[in-house]
């Protein structure tokens, strides 16, 4: 014969029923102020490990160094040999974000509508922030451009882009190679900068744009298929070849922020 487990009278007193009710509810409520001290918690090691890389707005102007390490010269001299050329400019986006801004005017061997193309690129874009290989060091990256684009656009986006005819023919070049009925291409437009330890100097590493073949599954191909590099046509007139510092800005040019 079955027997049925009955509960014992005492857990059905209002005294026991409203102490278990207590003591359930208030293991939830420890529950519910763990949770949101933990995410408090991390927030806030968000917030720090960003601050711990933070920059300094402000625009920033070509210096001549060696990676943004000074190089020795006098005042006197830096004001003779250091072009008065702004390259980009910093500015804060939220708690812990920034913004850059470049300096697409300074580009003059791009049509005007590749310049204009380039700053509407700077109001999408995403800002993420990262150790270098040297732990003292930091590296910021924005993500201006991100889309697919045609064959036929990207023709006419090259033919805004640098007028030199070195480069116009290397870019024809290239597309020549590719079927032009199918094709189709994933642009990527970004800039990175890196923080070397040195007050108010940034290190502009790269400013380019990358076009990616897609293949059936719309899957970009590496590498790229066409490179632009907006960072060399910005900063390859500050000297001119054979001058002593032509060479230290072919790998990236250096920016100083004013410190007044």
């Amino acid at each position: 014969m079955m027997r049925v487990l009955e509960i014992s009278p005492i857990f059905k007193t209002p005294y026991v029923h409203s102490h278990v009710w207590y003591f359930f509810h208030n293991q939830r409520a420890r529950l519910v102020t763990m949770n949101f001290q933990l995410r408090f918690i991390a927030v806030a090691l968000s917030i720090f490990s960003n601050a711990s890389f933070a920059m300094q707005a402000g625009s920033y102007y070509y210096v001549i160094s060696e990676q943004c390490k000074a190089v020795g010269l006098s005042d006197e001299q830096h004001t003779k040999l250091t072009p008065d050329v702004m390259l980009f400019e910093v500015t804060p986006a939220g708690i812990s974000d920034y913004a850059v801004t470049m300096n697409t005017a300074a580009l003059t061997d791009y049509t005007e509508q590749g310049q204009q193309l380039l700053s509407a690129w700077e109001n999408e874009q995403v800002y993420t922030v990262g150790q270098a290989a040297n732990p003292a060091h930091s590296y910021h990256d924005f993500l201006l451009q991100k889309e697919t684009l045609s064959y036929t656009q990207l023709a006419r986006t090259l033919n805004l882009f640098s007028q030199a005819q070195s480069a116009r023919g290397h870019f024809f070049k290239q597309l020549l190679k590719i079927d032009a009925d199918s094709a189709r291409f994933k642009a990527v437009t970004r800039v990175r900068l890196f923080d070397e330890g040195y007050q108010n100097r940034l290190f502009l590493k790269q400013y380019v744009s990358e076009y990616f073949l897609l293949d059936e599954n719309n899957k970009p191909r590496q590498p790229a298929v066409i490179t632009v590099n907006h960072r060399a046509a910005l900063t390859n007139d500050l000297h001119r070849p054979g001058q002593p510092w032509f060479s230290s800005t072919q790998q990236g040019a250096c920016g100083e922020r004013p410190s007044f």
